[in-house]
């Protein structure tokens, strides 16, 4: 049998679509709902929906199941496969991959492989999980698996009611979810679980009849859509080593705690390091009468799936798997350091040799827990399967400052672990795609040219809108999910994101078809204005969320009316880019009576500040920097008062001390008062540095990035807040800031007109002798090199053909052969890979 690989030609559209090729027939002529398919549906699927018979009795609610299929064929095949919701995929009882990609029902991805194999009989096997809970991750559908292999050399192998299944009773069902915003954390007794089902000589004669739910197109998933990005790649990262180690004992529970699960276990229990046991593999634990655990470190963030090596286990003998990002003042994971219950457990069987973890899992440390009893266990190994979305390129970026350069690649791991099927906000606590994905994006752009990924994730807020009947269309905080997760920020954060996914992807087709969708949320939007037209604070669901800072955006925000003011002008170019002349002139004109009534509303003459919201006609008293730079960002200041400004709300002896990051969520929380409120995470701490770049102020914008995101930096990977807290993510996406801003402004390099077709190199000193590095975009790596030479800077450059130079001079030096010159195309890169 060859090695499986995923079909290319699903890329072959998207590369169509991207470059204004006219996407295929059908595409065309498809009618609103198909609008929003990133590839054109299939409709000739003879396969049917299967799943465990109903007279089984199986409960939908976390159910596991496995299926299988035996078949003759021969020479190359072409497997297809849709699972609600995960699965894992075994041919002859080679492991080949996991899929599917989170999706709305109406919407559902399937994924394809390809592969030879020898004449004779052949057995395709599946493990699925259906979560069948409401979470932020997955809609609340039916559990069902849909197959089809085709191939010259035997007929098409169809899922329907010849298919082998069994419940995987191995795997407990009735458990509490693992936290609110995703499924469960796992508990699997293997004693229970069919050894060797992948197997094609494995005895399948007592299992169940699969049951037919419907033919493909059936009312629970109507479309059938191939999956439109790149399968993930899978790294095998091994352990680093072990950092503790000793005996622990039952101790009091928390009275606090609603569910006993394993992670409330865990932490309830006495531990006891102990130093006369080596630390390393292989780790003989509980031999005696003590139960044992022991610290595996992995050296740094990991996403994926974990799998744990053994000898000597013993039927029924006990495993419990904690994770954590940091360790506590003990040194030791904390498996309820956020609100995840963040511990897996397995029973093992005798002799087995291994475990792996169906779910995926984010984290740095393990703690395993071995029960005393069952005459110890000898750990000889932990790796993970390393899952994220594959990046072929890789930008580079070094300079003078070595801390600057170390902020690039704590970014470009960021940014990489939390680019899964979709951006995610963080790996190891939600792993959930929300719409404040806003700087990640860019970072992935600039740091690994993943616009496809972009793409994807803008068609996936579009398809999973708001059902909620006053907002009905309206595009959610996050996706795919049931329930309405509504914040206004965030839905116009949607506007601006597919604005900027034109400018560095040039892919007008899928902004045209997405344009309905944002002309919508306008539409929305206006429901819920003041009679000046700002937004109001009539919102529905979750209302509005800024800033994990102690500002105020309650009432009438002037963040919220801001974000709307950029949207309408942003759109407005994009609507000019359509030839929707008529929209963008109304949007233009809207922009402008919205900023004169902004101005009149918020800007307080007296202090030069803007306030942060209105209640009751009356400013609020609190100040805050975001209020500040996002009127800046919107366009809303004049020149003459941009600058002193910025100076203002960066004044260390105006700027209020930083609350922790949980400090909104304390009772009786009440804004800061009597003073500049900073703001407290880097997803909104991009924005100051961007407009200090923009306006003038590198100097003071490299001292932002190296006061605030190096302490955020520590753990190898950026932090959610800066201000830190019992519930911080220690890798999320929205940190990732340094990623882009080091090459857009410190080398210079930025697109002005989409698809990167014209760039302008402008180069900003801010105090460093010299920088070089690389970007990636689709026509290939532009590279930049300057150097200060007498204290002025010597500029070289190489892009690719189809990329036009329209600048390129540092700050506001003249253009001309004595700042620029350029490089052989053959230059190497200048940085290393990531581990």
């Amino acid at each position: 049998m060859r090695p499986i690989w995923r079909l290319p030609v699903l890329f072959v559209l998207a590369l169509m679509i991207m470059s204004g090729a006219a996407p295929a027939r059908g595409a065309q002529d498809a009618g609103a709902g198909d609008r929003l398919c990133p590839s054109p549906p299939r409709t000739d699927f003879r396969a049917s929906w299967i799943w465990v018979p109903e007279s089984a009795g199986f409960d939908r609610r976390n159910s596991y199941a496995y299926f299988r299929k035996a078949f003759s064929a021969a020479g190359d095949l072409s497997v297809n496969v849709a699972a609600d919701n995960t699965y894992e995929l075994y041919l002859d009882g080679k492991f080949i991959d996991r899929g599917t990609a989170p999706a709305d029902t109406a919407y559902k991805t399937f994924d394809t492989y390809r592969t030879s194999v020898s004449p004779g009989r052949h057995v395709i096997a599946l493990l699925v999980h259906h979560i069948g809970q409401v979470c932020a991750t997955a809609m609340r559908s039916r559990p069902g698996l849909l197959v089809e292999v085709t191939g010259e050399g035997g007929p098409p192998v169809l899922s329907d009611a010849s298919w082998k299944t069994l419940p995987a009773s191995g795997y407990q069902q009735y458990l509490p979810a693992m936290m609110s915003h995703f499924g469960f954390y796992e508990v699997v007794d293997y004693e229970k679980a069919p050894q060797d089902w992948q197997s094609p000589d494995y005895d399948d004669s007592a299992w169940l009849e699969a049951e037919v739910i419907g033919r493909a197109g059936s009312t629970d998933w109507p479309r059938l859509i191939p999956r439109d990005i790149p399968p993930l790649e899978t790294r095998i990262v091994k352990a680093d080593k072990v950092i503790a180690r000793g005996g622990w004992s039952f101790g009091p529970l928390a009275e606090a705690e609603r569910d006993v699960t394993v992670a409330v276990e865990m932490v309830s229990r006495v531990r006891q390091k102990s130093d006369a046991q080596p630390l390393a593999f292989p780790l003989e634990l509980s031999r005696g009468t003590d139960s044992e655990f022991a610290v595996i470190d992995f050296g740094r963030e990991v996403t994926g799936h974990l799998r744990l090596t053994f000898e000597g286990a013993k039927a029924g003998q006990r495993l419990d798997i904690g994770y954590d990002e940091i360790l506590d003042k003990n040194g030791l994971p904390n498996p309820r350091r956020t609100y995840v219950h963040f511990a897996d457990r397995a029973y093992l069987r005798e002799g087995q040799p291994e475990l792996a973890i169906h779910g995926g899992r984010g984290f740095r440390y393990i703690m395993v827990d071995v029960s005393a009893g069952k005459g110890g266990l000898t750990l000889t190994g932990a790796r993970l399967d390393e899952r994220t979305f594959p990046v072929p390129v890789q930008g580079t970026f070094r300079s003078s400052d070595a801390e600057l350069d170390r902020l690039y690649q704590v970014g470009l791991l960021t940014t990489r672990l939390c680019m899964l099927d979709s951006y995610v906000d963080c790996p190891g606590r939600e792993r959930v795609m929300w719409m404040d994905m806003a700087v990640e994006a860019q970072c992935s752009i600039y740091g690994f040219d993943a616009a496809p990924l972009w793409r994807h994730c803008l068609y996936l807020f579009a398809q999973n809108v708001s059902r909620l009947e006053s907002v009905a269309g309206a595009v959610k905080g996050f996706a795919p999910c049931d329930y309405d997760p509504l914040l206004v920020s965030y839905t116009m954060y949607y506007l601006l994101s597919l604005c900027d996914y034109y400018l560095y992807s040039g892919d007008l087709k899928t902004c045209e078809f997405l344009f309905p969708t944002v002309m919508k949320q306008f539409e929305i939007l206006r429901r819920f204005t003041t009679p000046e037209g700002l937004i109001n604070d009539k919102w529905p669901g979750w209302g509005t969320f800024l800033d994990w800072s102690a500002m105020d955006y309650g009432g009438i925000s002037s963040c919220n009316s801001a974000i709307y003011i950029r949207a309408h002008r942003e759109v407005a170019r994009l609507a000019l880019a359509l030839r929707h002349d008529d929209t963008a002139r109304e949007l233009d004109e809207r922009a402008a009576a919205l900023a004169r009534a902004y101005r009149r509303a918020f800007w307080s003459p007296p202090e030069g500040l803007f306030v942060d919201a209105l209640y009751d006609g009356q400013p609020s008293g609190v100040r805050s920097q975001l209020a500040n730079v996002l009127a800046i960002w919107a366009g809303l200041t004049t020149e003459k008062e941009t600058r002193p400004l910025l100076a203002k709300i960066i004044d260390k002896r105006a700027v209020l001390p930083l609350t922790p990051g949980d400090f909104r969520l304390r009772p009786g929380f009440k804004p800061q008062t009597g003073g500049i409120v900073p703001i407290g995470t880097p997803g909104l701490g991009f924005l100051l540095a961007q407009v200090l770049f923009e306006h003038g102020m590198a100097r003071e914008a490299l001292d932002y990035l190296r006061e605030k995101w190096v302490p955020i930096s520590r753990n190898g990977t950026f932090a959610e807040h800066f201000g830190s807290d019992y519930n911080t993510s220690y890798c999320h996406g929205w940190g990732a800031g340094p990623v882009m801003q080091l090459p857009a402004y410190i080398l210079g390099i930025r697109p002005v007109a989409p698809g990167w077709r014209e760039i302008v190199i402008a180069p900003q000193t801010a105090g460093l002798g010299w920088a070089e590095g690389t970007v990636p975009t689709p026509k290939g790596e532009i590279e930049v090199k300057w150097r200060l030479i007498k204290g002025k800077p010597k500029i070289e450059y190489s892009v690719p053909s189809g990329i036009k130079v329209i600048r390129a001079a540092a700050g506001r030096a003249p253009d001309g052969p004595n700042f620029c010159a350029r490089l052989p195309r053959t230059c190497p890169p200048s940085a290393q890979r990531i581990p």
